[in-house]
């Protein structure tokens, strides 16, 4: 998903969205790799925190629940445990 939606919407031309969409794909991306780098991380929560606040204003305010402002503190999460894929099921459960 993250590699395949940033390739799907270059159909569309809205190129705003489009990027905004393509910065919270390489978002996840990034946060789902195998290694990470500390020092890296808090640029891009600040990133995301940008993109974030870009994307509210082109989706309507019923969009951003409070599950969407979680991804935020993601980071946090990363920094305290370690990268993702130690802890995701995801694999088991597929």
């Amino acid at each position: 998903m993250q590699d395949i939606l940033p390739v799907a919407l270059q159909a569309s031309h809205a190129t705003k969205l489009i990027d905004l969409l393509s910065d919270l794909c390489s978002f996840f991306k990034y946060l789902c790799s195998p290694t990470l780098e500390v020092d890296e991380l808090e640029h891009v929560q600040l990133r995301l925190i940008l993109t974030l606040c870009e994307l509210q204003k082109e989706f309507p305010p019923a969009f951003f629940m409070v599950i969407v402002h979680l991804i935020i503190h993601w980071v946090d999460e990363v920094k305290l445990e370690g990268p993702v894929h130690y802890r995701w099921m995801y694999s088991i459960e597929r």
